[in-house]
């Protein structure tokens, strides 16, 4: 009985370290995911969602993946010692009786699963292994990467052509207009030219030189 109080002990412990790990993994994630898609947009580099999704995803599963397997019995035993200094090392004794078990004294090992046992009927696991905070770096983290994307979003190529294209020089009227469109390199495109355009839709990264010819 004593026993399986102890492995229930370190099961929920195990999944309260585990979930904590889970959410920094998704944090880690989530920063990379922002990072990527932001440097990505202004190296104009294409499918800069796609890359940054797989790149965020990526780092979480391996991460998440790490830590779900770093949590055995004697490991979670050894991380419930170290937050609470006054188990006496009971618990990671029991853990590893428990785990590996050896050739001990029925009476000692009777005797030290006893202590365990009544030692971690103590422990508040909530208090010893909190999970609230790295739930709360989680959400601030997705909050602040949602601010990051909204601050860098990509504006309308075509709107930014059309300002340029619709602001004429002060107090002179406009005869014609001459637009050189070089696309970014990634898209391997010539430059194009373009007479007294009503409209251009361009690619992100593109570079424009516009000539105006004006009447005084």
């Amino acid at each position: 009985m004593r026993e399986a109080r102890i492995k229930w002990s370190l099961r929920t412990a195990a999944l309260r370290l585990r979930v904590r790990d889970l959410l920094a993994a998704a944090s880690a994630g989530t920063v990379l995911f922002a990072a990527l898609l932001v440097l990505l947009r202004l190296a104009a580099i294409p499918h800069t969602r796609l890359v940054a999704s797989l790149s965020g995803t990526a780092l979480a599963a391996w991460s998440a993946w790490r830590g779900w397997r770093r949590w055995t019995t004697t490991a979670t035993a050894a991380a419930i010692e170290a937050a609470d200094s006054s188990l006496d090392n009971l618990v990671m004794t029991s853990a590893e009786l428990i785990a590996r078990p050896r050739p001990v004294p029925e009476a000692i090992r009777d005797a030290v699963l006893h202590q365990a046992d009544a030692r971690l009927a103590a422990v508040a696991l909530p208090v010893v292994l909190p999970i609230r905070r790295s739930g709360i770096v989680f959400a601030a983290v997705v909050v602040g990467a949602g601010v990051l994307l909204v601050g860098t979003a990509e504006r309308s190529p075509s709107a930014t052509v059309l300002s340029r294209l619709q602001a004429p020089p002060a107090g002179r009227g406009m005869t014609s207009l001459h637009v050189r469109v070089e696309p970014p390199a990634y898209a391997r495109r010539p430059a194009a030219d373009f007479d007294d355009p009503v409209e251009l839709s361009v690619l992100a990264g593109s570079t424009l030189q516009v000539e105006i010819v004006s009447r005084d």
